[in-house]
């Protein structure tokens, strides 16, 4: 095919080709990421109004790290965008306004989530990363008091997963423990060891369960 042609010309086909390479392996990239978005939007809107500002002992300074819009205010302003005040946040971490997750993008090296509560007055879009640690968020089904042992199982498995025996152990542990549990809450206690094995057979972010967000620190 190229027979016939100059090292210029050699050169150019050759670049050209390595250009389209590069051009497919990217949008193969790109398609997985979203594919993978998608996936974890799908499983952590479903669980709907159960994410909450965490009261996990931090400090008043900390919580001007959370950025959550007054959709009320900044629906009235063309110029800016309101967040609302610390005294506020403490309420909420120290109240019941339960948010749901709706969007879930890529963002250069991170994955930003955006979340919604119920009434829709605020909005919250925070970098996720580390299992939600430093978020300043938490599922509030991880406060129910039944489902305590079996977190603190969870949480032992899915920072074991390098270690593939030991948390199968830990797992084994979340089953037995999940056997036990109420019909109240066994709903909640079968579908998070569901995922805990997913996660174990392919520990990515997206698989992680979503009663441990926020608590991977």
């Amino acid at each position: 095919m190229t027979k016939g042609l100059n090292v210029f010309q050699k050169l150019l086909l050759l670049t050209m080709a390595m250009f389209a390479f590069i051009f497919i392996f990217s949008n193969h990239r790109i398609c997985a990421s979203q594919n993978t978005n998608q996936v974890w939007l799908k499983r952590l809107s479903s669980d709907g109004y159960v994410f909450q500002i965490a009261k996990n002992g931090h400090k008043d300074s900390n919580y001007k790290n959370y950025y959550i819009v007054d959709n009320k205010k900044t629906k009235n302003s063309t110029t800016r965008r309101y967040t609302v005040s610390n005294s506020v946040l403490r309420k909420l971490a120290y109240g019941k306004e339960k948010f749901k997750v709706y969007s879930v993008k890529n963002n250069h090296n991170s994955v930003n989530v955006s979340m919604k509560s119920r009434n829709n007055n605020m909005d919250y879009t925070f970098a996720f990363a580390n299992g939600g640690a430093g978020s300043g968020i938490v599922n509030s089904n991880s406060y129910i008091k039944e489902l305590r042992p079996l977190i603190k199982q969870e949480i032992s498995a899915a920072k074991s997963v390098n270690n593939k025996h030991k948390s199968i152990v830990f797992y084994n542990n979340a089953k037995n423990i999940t056997n036990k549990i109420s019909s109240r809450n066994k709903k909640i206690a079968a579908n998070s060891l569901k995922e805990l094995k997913n996660y174990i057979n392919n520990p990515e972010m997206y698989n992680l369960p979503t009663i441990l967000v926020g608590l991977m620190n």
